[in-house]
């Protein structure tokens, strides 16, 4: 009975990091700042940070885009 309470402990918590490892998309990006506005009104530091954001299960639900190169309206920065 212990071996089976194991085998299910270690069944659900390789399927929960699995489905984690799926969330996180880690993006090697430079560090140049060439601003890129997305779908999501949301400012990008550049083309890179967008593309990572893209291919994340948030940016895949939203179907994100490039709306145009420069700020989005609403930000100061």
């Amino acid at each position: 009975m212990k071996i089976a309470w194991i085998f299910a402990s270690l069944a659900l918590f390789c399927t929960f990091y699995i489905s984690q490892a799926e969330e996180r998309v880690t993006c090697p990006c430079p560090r140049i700042y060439l601003p890129v506005c997305g779908s999501d009104d949301v400012t990008y530091s550049n083309k890179c940070e967008f593309e990572c954001a893209a291919k994340s299960a948030r940016g895949r639900s939203m179907n994100l885009s490039i709306r145009w190169e420069g700020r989005c309206d609403g930000d100061l920065w």
